[in-house]
């Protein structure tokens, strides 16, 4: 999670999403992270980058 907010800028992160829910998404992230191997962060940021793309393409329909 810390690699999309320094990709995008911590300053428009912080303007564009609640606080309270980034720390709450950020702490339950590093606990998936502790507990998941790196097969199974890479199967899941791909089934994620899936779904991410569906839902933006449905968006423009």
């Amino acid at each position: 999670m810390t690699h999309c907010i320094s990709t995008l800028g911590e300053q428009i992160v912080n303007e564009h999403i609640n606080p309270q829910k980034l720390a709450q998404a950020s702490a339950l992230h590093n606990d998936l992270f502790d507990n998941t191997t790196p097969k199974e962060r890479r199967e899941a940021t791909i089934s994620l980058l899936g779904k991410a793309i569906d839902e933006f393409l449905e968006s423009k329909e």
